[in-house]
């Protein structure tokens, strides 16, 4: 009896799932961005230990000399929450377009960056945060025909996480599930694929502790331990929104990695210096970071 549940619940978070994509494709985006922003904005006044914890990231990094042209902790926290349902927003709207689509609204800036990485033949370790619509990002660089591999974690409502690999399939793009991934990503680059790495991230005791914004934060290790130990290239990507349905990715150069023999002392250099371009990014797009990520300790209690 339980498992006849279990799957009537499946089919109907499906049908709800599938409902709600209906509805997006066919209403007015506008509509949905609104709705998403003022649910996000409504999440940012109810749900205080987070919202104090977007406003205490903020003013720590202001107050370390960071986010130059901030004057208003409060507003750009909020801003950032709004920002976050934007972006979901988009993400579902996206979901429901044609490649065609997500092409002509994404710009790529850097490209020839990248056709100079994978004429090498050993694929692309891609640096990248939460900043922009992120997942835009891969669907755009996959539209754009550049293979893409990247480590997924399974979501927790199965039928969310049937929706979001599902498109990601359809756009090309061959996921690695983040457990038992070494293979696979050995694999990938072995295909000449780019394989992305979220690291801005609190990653514990698992982590590499370097400064961002001015404090130590932990951060997983994954991108710079693939890079060093396979040989394989790798640079920073990340996207932002240049106006209302117009967006760009930005390609960097190859990173040229600090290897100098000590390991474990590479292993932070270069952790750290894939940070701080994550860190000079946020800056100039402040508004498009997730500051309500608890990437550093804190006293406020959840």
């Amino acid at each position: 009896m339980s498992n006849s549940k279990s799957r009537f619940g499946t089919r109907l978070e499906k049908i709800f799932f599938r409902g709600i994509l209906f509805l997006i494709k066919v209403l007015p985006f506008s509509w949905s961005r609104w709705f998403w922003k003022t649910i996000c904005s409504l999440a940012f006044r109810l749900l205080k230990p987070r919202r104090l914890l977007t406003i205490e990231n903020i003013r720590n990094a202001r107050e370390r000399g960071f986010l130059t042209n901030v004057d208003d902790d409060y507003l750009l926290a909020k801003k950032a929450w709004e920002n976050l349902g934007i972006v979901g927003s988009e993400f579902l709207y996206y979901s429901t377009r044609t490649g065609a689509q997500i092409k002509r609204l994404v710009t790529i800036e850097g490209e020839e960056n990248l056709k100079k990485i994978l004429a090498k033949k050993k694929g692309a370790v891609m640096v990248t945060g939460h900043l922009g619509n992120w997942e835009l990002l891969g669907m755009a660089l996959s539209v754009y025909g550049y293979p893409l591999s990247p480590v997924v974690k399974t979501q927790a409502n199965s039928s969310f996480d049937e929706l979001i690999n599902e498109k990601r399939h359809a756009i090309g793009m061959k996921t690695i599930p983040n457990k038992g991934f070494l293979r696979p990503i050995i694999d990938a680059f072995k295909r000449n694929e780019i394989v992305p790495f979220l690291i801005d991230q609190d990653a514990g005791g698992h982590g590499v502790k370097v400064e961002c914004f001015g404090r130590k934060a932990s951060i997983p290790p994954g991108a710079a331990e693939f890079a060093l130990r396979t040989g394989t290239p790798a640079f920073f990507g990340y996207i932002y929104r240049k106006g209302i349905n117009q967006y760009v990715g930005v390609i960097s150069e190859e990173i040229q990695l600090k290897n100098s023999g000590d390991y474990k002392q590479d292993l932070h250099d270069n952790i750290a210096l894939f940070m701080s371009l994550i860190q000079d990014a946020v800056q100039k797009h402040p508004r498009e970071w997730l500051w309500m990520h608890s990437l550093w300790p804190t006293k406020i209690k959840f």
